[in-house]
């Protein structure tokens, strides 16, 4: 094995590393919102539910994909190289990763709208994760028809910054907005405390999907 694939093969593994790192994050997040938020509606603790299994499931496969390439194919490298283009396992990475930004952009982007009622900020932000979803669509279509393309690899990259530009923009439109309400609360007063709870569990949370996009 060349030092070249030796450093290509260490960054998967590293990359996967990390996607599982921040797995056990979400998940440290979904058990507190379990514990913390009994009264929530039952569509949101769907939608939570929803999520929990969608980005354990995408660990799952991930986890698979670590598998093959470190234990099963481990004595043959370029099987290896191989496993990503002709294996349907690795395939799944780039759907399960549009399905998982579409479902959470979606709902942050109704959560800026309650907070803001800025028509014109949700739309740029719907605009951006809408071009994220095309773009990813259009990606996967190339993963399962003829993935050595380099159309692929231009549409991946672009499915990924525009994912994270959306990450961004709804992050940090949330915050402001979140921020300026906050300094209309009295510092003692009874919703105060919400209010910097719901802003940090929602810059928590961005961070941590815009991170499992880095590194994907």
């Amino acid at each position: 094995m060349t030092s070249a694939e030796t450093r290509v093969l260490s960054g998967l593994d590293l990359a996967i590393s990390a996607n599982v790192f921040l797995q056990g994050v979400l998940c440290a997040q979904f058990a507190h919102y379990t514990n913390a938020n009994k009264r929530d509606s039952l569509w949101l603790k769907l939608f939570v539910t929803g999520l929990a299994l969608l980005t354990t499931l995408k660990t799952i496969q991930i986890l698979g994909v670590m598998w093959m390439q470190n234990f099963t194919l481990f004595e043959d490298p370029r099987a290896v190289f191989r496993l990503w283009t002709t294996h349907w396992l690795p395939k799944l990475t780039p759907i399960l990763e549009v399905l998982i930004a579409v479902y959470v952009q979606s709902f942050f982007c109704r959560r800026l709208w309650t907070i803001s009622g800025n028509v014109y900020v949700v739309i740029l932000c719907m605009i951006a994760s809408t071009f994220a979803l095309v773009s990813g669509i259009i990606a996967v279509f190339f993963t399962f028809t003829k993935m050595s393309s380099p159309k692929y690899g231009s549409w991946m990259s672009i499915h990924v910054g525009a994912a994270l530009c959306a990450d961004l923009l709804l992050t940090g439109s949330t915050a402001f907005y979140l921020l300026r309400h906050s300094k209309t609360v009295l510092p003692r007063g009874p919703t105060a405390p919400i209010l910097n709870s719901l802003l940090r569990v929602t810059i928590q949370a961005s961070e941590t999907f815009s991170m499992r996009e880095k590194f994907r």
